[in-house]
């Protein structure tokens, strides 16, 4: 960043300047002396008698980088400060600063306001995160008073940042327009980094696993190749197949192309109507005994868990490669396959998927949207989720597995069916799930089961709309879009019509065409100062902000039947293709009938409540700390 430093009146802001006398300074007629009347810590007046200020007087001072208070002053505002962040790990002080926090792993921080008040009634609003000085390389941050400009992940607490007399983006914070994310241009550039900073959720709860996306350095699968992110064409059009056959599923309209053909010439229906080729985020899950740690995709839009099994067919070659040793059921204790004559084996068929019999054994196939396929045994194994081990969990044992799986070893099912993980551990965690998407790939999110993980107090709740005839996907009522604080003017009947989901494996929201329309419409007008650019594969608003340090985004929100409002992330706003081609990250559907899908680029930081027996979902802001 620059600053300015200006000769004369020209350019002053006259809407935001306030004055206080110069007052003289003992016997100095170098210095510029302040009156100090007062010092608010979030907006609450410190009891502080005057006389501690005006007996010793005040300076400001360009050359002094900490601002000093007299003791008195100091011990109210550290008090008060300390009270506010009792939430933080306190760390060791460094001289002079003693009031000291240790955020590693902390991915946004809130800090309270910290407001001066001079004489003749001027008010200065301290910004927040300038209150903060870097000690180290490590995140260890002292708080103490308005020194150093640093940001870090905590930006996103911008309703208390204020660049007086800087940007147009003070002027309407000042007006009381908090509608807008400043972001830096840098952040747009590909990252760098090979470190990865754990959620310090998943670690707290023995029902909570580390939810990482596959292609960052969090990732558990090994290899270069494994890790490295598919190009953005590739991943646009894999959510593109994913979205088509969801449609497709909700539609009822599959066509042979969501058939496909096991090599027994055996036809398996389209279940789920999806392909995990653009599944971006997975999980660890021990499988077995002794267990057996296997990278798995969840996702909300799917039931049946699955892994790969050896032998992987007669000749041993129906599985795809995967990162991972595959599951050897020999291997395993626990072991046991399903019985052609349960009433588990016969309720494949009423859910919806292929069945069939080999000797006694149950046979069980889902066919996916981009003709990926699994089929194999239906069986039951162990397992194991951090310390929580569930005996007997009906899951899927593919030997015949084909598709753009790339290298993961399977699926975990949770959605609203019979055999998802959730219906199947309900007994212990009542059909309630939690997870936060992290903002980008060098962080960890969580995925946690049951309640008693932490669940923010501040979720806020909407009723589960059924999802057509289908009984996996969890429905959502859309009933408004806001951009930069203003609603869109969209008619309920645009959302009610077709309907809405949320999944956690679909990358970009998918709008009714009218909807979409409305929303690129206004965020184009609040984008007018930025150089457009064209578009790309589903994206169509794009600009290019090559050599600009920072970049003002209007904020989007949508809300939901019961009173929910939710506000999309400053990460789920924007995809950023490079930095000379950033999108809007939403997409319009090609008919007005399709079913909106709240995708899980949008889904970003927020911690998302699935309370099946409630039938609710939640949602509430910084869910990965």
């Amino acid at each position: 960043y620059t600053g300015h430093l200006t000769f004369g009146s020209a350019g002053l802001s006259n809407s935001l300047l306030k004055y206080t006398p110069v007052s003289t300074v003992k016997d100095s007629s170098s210095l510029y002396g302040l009156d100090i009347v007062g010092i608010s810590v979030d907006d609450k007046e410190l009891k502080i008698p005057l006389t501690v200020f005006s007996t010793p007087g005040a300076i400001i001072d360009s050359g002094t980088v900490i601002t000093r208070l007299p003791p008195k002053a100091y011990a109210a505002l550290r008090t008060a400060f300390k009270e506010k962040m009792s939430n933080y790990t306190a760390a060791a002080g460094l001289p002079p600063l003693d009031t000291c926090y240790d955020f590693t792993g902390v991915e946004s921080i809130d800090v309270p306001k910290v407001s001066f008040s001079f004489k003749g009634g001027t008010v200065i609003v301290g910004i927040a995160f300038p209150m903060t000085l870097a000690l180290n390389a490590d995140p260890v941050v002292s708080f103490f008073d308005p020194a150093l400009d640093i940001l870090d992940s905590a930006e996103r607490k911008r309703s208390q940042r204020r660049n007086f007399g800087c940007t147009d983006g003070a002027q309407r914070e000042k007006s009381g327009e908090a509608s807008f994310h400043r972001i830096h241009a840098s952040s747009f550039l590909p990252s760098s980094s090979s470190s990865c900073v754990l959620s310090p959720r998943a670690s707290n709860t023995k029902s909570s696993l580390q939810v990482v996306h596959r292609h960052g350095p969090c990732s558990s699968l090994s290899s270069e190749k494994a890790r490295t992110s598919p190009n953005h064409d590739d991943i646009l059009r894999l959510d593109q197949i994913h979205v088509k056959s969801i449609h497709s599923k909700l539609s009822k309209k599959l066509t042979p192309q969501y058939r496909v053909s096991q090599s027994q010439s055996t036809d398996l229906e389209a279940r789920d109507g999806s392909t995990l080729g653009s599944g971006n985020y997975i999980v660890t899950v021990g499988i077995g005994t002794p267990k057996h740690d296997l990278s798995l995709v969840f996702d909300t839009g799917s039931d049946l868990t699955w892994t790969q099994c050896e032998p992987c067919g007669k000749n041993g070659t129906s599985c795809y490669p995967q990162e991972e040793p595959i599951f050897n059921p020999s291997s395993s204790t626990s072991y046991s396959n399903v019985s052609c004559s349960s009433p588990v084996c016969d309720s494949l068929t009423s859910q919806g998927y292929y069945r069939n019999c080999s000797a006694s054994n149950c046979i069980y196939g889902v066919g996916y949207g981009d003709s990926s396929f699994t089929v194999g045994f239906l069986a039951k194994e162990n397992f194991t989720l951090n310390s929580d081990v569930f005996d007997n969990i009906n899951f899927g044992c593919g030997e015949n597995n084909q598709g753009l799986f790339n290298g993961i070893a399977g699926l975990l099912g949770l959605g609203r069916g019979t055999f998802s993980f959730p219906s199947q551990t309900s007994m212990t965690y009542n059909n309630i799930f939690s997870y936060c998407l992290p903002s980008s790939a060098d962080y960890t999110g969580h995925l946690t089961f049951g309640s008693s993980g932490g669940l923010s107090n501040s979720v806020k709740y909407t009723p589960i709309s059924l999802a057509r005839d289908s009984a996996s996907f969890y429905g959502l009522d859309i009933v408004g879009i806001t951009v930069a604080g203003k609603e869109l003017e969209i008619p309920l009947t645009v959302f009610s019509t077709p309907g809405a989901i949320i999944d956690s494996g679909t990358v970009i929201t998918r709008l009714p065409p009218k909807a979409y329309a409305a929303l690129r419409t206004a965020f184009k007008e609040n984008m007018s100062n930025y150089t457009s650019t064209m578009g790309r594969s589903i994206f169509d608003t794009c600009y290019n902000f090559t050599g600009l340090e920072t970049v003002e985004i209007p904020k989007v929100s949508f809300s939901f039947k019961g009173g929910t409002d939710v506000e999309v992330d400053s990460k789920g706003i924007l995809y950023v293709l490079n930095v000379s081609q950033v999108c809007l990250a939403f997409a319009g559907n090609g008919n007005d009938d399709d079913v909106a899908i709240f995708g899980n680029v949008q889904q970003k930081t927020i911690q998302v409540v699935y309370d099946g027996a409630g039938g609710r979902v939640g949602f509430a802001p910084d869910g990965c700390m």
